[in-house]
C-alpha cells in the first residue's frame, strides 16, 4: 500500500501541497484529477521519491526513504509522461533495462521481457529502434519496462502512471487501462495514475481523488467525485452527466 500523512510542500509563495492524509491500497486504480497546476505531477514525483517527502509517504508502512534503493525499485515503479532516452537501443533493449534490479537468470529474463512487451502490445516492435517510434509506442515500451522492474516484487508492487494514456490513440488508452485493472485485480498491484480524461476515470478507477491548487477538495469513488457540480467548479465547464443504458456515467 502507499501512504501519505501530513505531506506539505512549499513552491515559492504562490504554491503548497498541502494533503493531509490519503491511502491507495493493492487491489485497485486510484486516479488523480484535477486541472493543469493543480498539483498532480509535483504529488507523483513526492509519491515516487523524486522529491524528498521525510517520512510522509509510506510504502507498506515504512517510509519511502528507509528502503535500500535495489528493494524499493522492485517494489515501486514510474511511467512519467515522457522519456528522453536518445540511444538506438531496440525496443526490446529498452525493456531489458527493466531487469536492473531484479535476480533473475538470461532465460527467465528474457522471458519475463517478452511477456511484459505482449501485455503492453508491443512485442511487435521488439527489433526496432527506440528513437524511430512513435509517442505512444514509446509510452507502451516504457510501460512494459516499468512492469519488467516490479515482476520480482515479494509485497504487492505499486505502479505510479503520469497521464499514461496522453500519446496513445483511443484503442490503446482503453487497453492500457484495462491493463491497469487487470494487474490490480488479478497480481494486486496498486495503481496511481494521473488522468486527465474524465470519462477513463469513471470507466477504469475505483477510487479518485480531485486536486485543486495543492489540496485534495474531494476524495472518493469516481461517481462522487466526477459530477456536474465539481467539472464546472473546477474545470469551469458546464458538463452534461449522462448514464448509459449498461449503468456507466459519461461526462459530454
Amino acid at each position: 500500500m502507499l501512504e501519505v500523512t501530513a505531506l506539505q510542500l512549499q513552491r515559492g509563495n504562490n504554491f503548497a501541497l498541502d494533503i493531509r492524509h490519503w491511502q491507495a491500497l493493492p487491489g485497485e486504480v486510484h486516479a488523480i484529477l484535477g486541472t493543469n497546476g493543480a498539483g498532480k505531477s509535483t504529488l507523483l514525483k513526492l509519491l515516487s521519491g523524486e522529491e524528498a517527502s521525510p517520512g510522509n509517504v509510506l510504502l507498506h508502512h515504512t517510509p519511502l526513504q528507509s528502503w535500500p534503493s535495489m528493494e524499493r525499485a522492485r517494489h515501486l515503479g514510474v511511467l512519467p509522461q515522457s522519456n528522453n532516452l536518445s540511444f538506438a537501443f531496440s525496443a526490446e533493449e529498452v525493456v531489458s533495462l527493466g531487469l536492473t534490479p531484479l535476480t533473475l537468470g538470461w532465460r527467465q529474463g528474457r522471458q519475463t521481457v517478452h511477456a511484459m512487451m505482449r501485455a503492453t502490445n508491443c512485442a511487435h516492435l521488439g527489433k526496432a529502434k527506440y528513437p524511430a517510434l512513435s509517442g505512444g509506442e514509446q509510452q507502451r515500451v516504457h510501460l512494459a519496462r516499468v512492469l519488467v522492474q516490479l515482476s520480482q516484487a515479494e509485497r504487492e508492487p505499486v505502479l505510479l502512471l503520469d497521464e499514461p494514456t496522453s500519446a496513445q490513440d483511443l484503442g490503446q488508452q482503453h487497453r492500457l487501462m484495462e491493463l491497469a485493472g487487470e494487474l490490480a485485480r488479478s497480481q494486486h498491484f496498486c495503481i496511481v495514475a494521473i488522468l486527465h480524461d474524465l470519462n477513463l476515470a469513471l470507466r477504469y478507477a475505483d477510487h479518485c481523488m480531485l486536486l485543486d491548487q495543492g489540496q485534495a477538495v474531494a476524495v472518493g469513488t469516481p461517481n462522487e467525485v466526477v459530477n456536474g457540480v465539481n467539472i464546472e467548479r473546477y474545470w469551469g465547464y458546464s458538463a452534461q452527466v449522462l448514464t448509459s443504458e449498461c449503468g456507466r456515467t459519461v461526462i459530454s
